[in-house]
């Protein structure tokens, strides 16, 4: 199942499974399948999870975060193969969010080995 996960990665660039309720912990095992994590320096881990951002937008916010679409750490000497985010809430409103189901926290970043 792995190898046909990597291959559609691959292939799309993303990947989306739907209606999954993980926990943290799950969340980095599956995470620990593609390789080491690298861990976000930017955004706050998560309480007791320190291998895991959280980023969080408030409903307030009119600004994405990134302010754009961004691939994060790029410009790392070795950057992370992906990141892997977990969606705990999602905004309604599809027109003004789009992507809203791949863009929401908890997010793990994961690198090749």
């Amino acid at each position: 199942m792995l190898t046909e996960i990597r291959r559609a990665f691959g292939e799309h660039g993303v990947i989306f499974f739907r209606d999954q309720q993980l926990t943290p912990e799950q969340h980095l095992a599956f995470a620990q399948r593609f390789g080491g994590i690298d861990v976000n320096r930017f955004f706050a881990a998560m309480p007791g999870y320190p291998m895991i951002a959280e980023v969080r937008k408030e409903p307030e916010q009119r600004r994405n975060i990134g302010n754009g679409w961004h691939t994060d750490h790029s410009y790392d000497l070795k950057p992370a193969m992906g990141s892997m985010l977990y969606a705990r809430e999602v905004a309604d409103d599809r027109r003004r969010h789009p992507c809203s189901p791949a863009c929401m926290p908890p997010m793990t970043r994961f690198r090749r080995d």
